[in-house]
């Protein structure tokens, strides 16, 4: 069968158009999902988003693609506890079995894992699937899942698992060189793809002012930072608050601090702890909570600067958020991070693990606003193309057409 995209007249027209299935059980990173179902479907393929039910796709605006509803329908209605988990975990297993029922009536061409939530038991799936079709997955961290939250039964079988992929996506060359050494996998099965700007929220929905409670409500000369995300330890929320103390006061008394996000109560606990020792509280506001949809635009368009003071990460979400939204980043200099964005040029790039840094970077910026004006010119022209998600739909398709057609060993 042949494959392809010819343009005629500026128009893309597709030949023998694929089906394309993309799988992400808990739409785990749904706004990525989307983004790039979109960017397929520009490519003319006809393209299937399964997942869940979940409050992660807020008030989802139909695309062109066909969003499926299938896993978790039962288990989605049990408390989230250890007996929830290992409910989950049962229908977990019983959707992997209806979804090949679902699959023969599609027939698709290409089936797209994100994420492998039973590694042990989405081998079965994977390898009854490979019969048929080629199947691809995106390796979103090459730390599954940055070394947090993992339970031992999420771990076992990863490393075989991935030897079973037809393709595998990584959206950074260091992240490409870590799958290489670290897990064994041949060049020839690994492309490198950026990771698109995440414009969902900016595009896709109406902008929905924060709760009453929480709203912010800053000065037209506040300097407006945000944390944005799951709250955990490899983020370095910690570095920024023990930067806030090293910043002159006269610059310091500008600052104002959102972090917005959830996660576990003893890391929660810890930075406030921490924050109320360095005498830095009175420049935070917490929104603890998981942020619905319909309010991410609030918290960026409302940002002066999004700060990413990670320990590790390959590529991040929220970078690709706040590119979206044309807000500088101040990041740490790790993993994919230099890679999408440059120091001086489209935000801050400072060493790990140095509140001091961190201090200066940000004094840096108080000192001389304009330099957020030239920051925003130059990530306005990285996100309509290096990361325009209609180039890469058509970079993933390429991938897509030359593992289907290339000639196995």
């Amino acid at each position: 069968m042949c494959y392809g995209i010819k343009h005629k007249n500026n128009h893309k027209v597709c030949i023998n158009k694929m089906k394309i299935v993309i799988l992400d059980p808990s739409f785990f990173t749904f706004p990525y999902d989307k983004c790039l179902c979109e960017g397929l479907s520009s490519e003319g393929h006809e393209v299937f988003l399964i997942g869940t039910s979940s409050e992660r796709i807020g008030k989802y605006h139909a695309g062109n693609f066909k969003l499926i509803k299938h896993y978790y329908k039962f288990s989605s209605l049990i408390k989230k506890n250890k007996f929830g988990l290992l409910i989950k975990g049962i229908n977990h297993i019983f959707n992997n079995l209806t979804l090949l029922f679902k699959l023969k009536k599609i027939k698709p061409d290409i089936i797209h894992f994100q994420w492998l939530p039973l590694p042990i038991f989405d081998m079965i799936l994977i390898q009854i699937l490979r019969r048929k079709t080629k199947v691809f997955f995106t390796m979103h961290d090459t730390t599954l899942y940055n070394g947090e939250g993992t339970s031992r039964i999420q771990q076992i079988g990863y490393a075989r698992l991935l030897k079973l992929f037809d393709g595998i996506i990584v959206h950074t060359k260091n992240s490409k060189n870590k799958l290489i050494n670290l897990q064994g996998i041949s060049t020839r099965k690994i492309a490198v793809i950026p990771h698109g700007i995440l414009d969902y929220y900016n595009t896709s929905q109406d902008t929905k002012e924060i709760k009453e409670n929480n709203k912010i409500e800053w000065s037209g000369d506040t300097f407006n930072l945000l944390v944005f995300g799951s709250i955990k330890g490899y983020k370095g929320i910690d570095i920024l608050i023990k930067a806030l103390p090293l910043i002159e006061e006269k610059l310091r008394e500008r600052i104002k601090v959102t972090i917005a996000g959830t996660g576990k109560e003893e890391e929660i606990n810890r930075l406030k702890l921490l924050a109320n020792k360095l005498k830095v509280s009175n420049f935070i506001i917490w929104d603890l909570r998981f942020i619905p949809e319909e309010e991410v635009a609030s918290h960026f368009k409302s940002a002066s600067l999004v700060v990413m003071p990670y320990r590790t990460i390959d590529q991040s979400g929220v970078l690709m958020t706040a590119i979206g939204f044309n807000v500088p980043v101040i990041a740490t200099k790790i993993g994919g991070i230099p890679e999408t964005i440059e120091n001086n040029v489209h935000g801050q790039l400072i060493p790990a693990n140095n509140p001091e840094a961190l201090a200066l970077s940000l004094s840096k910026v108080l000192i001389n606003n304009q330099l957020l004006d030239l920051y925003k010119r130059n990530l306005r022209t990285l996100a309509e193309h290096k990361l325009n998600w209609d180039n890469i739909g058509a970079i993933t398709t390429n991938f897509y057409l030359k593992v289907k057609n290339e000639v196995q060993p």
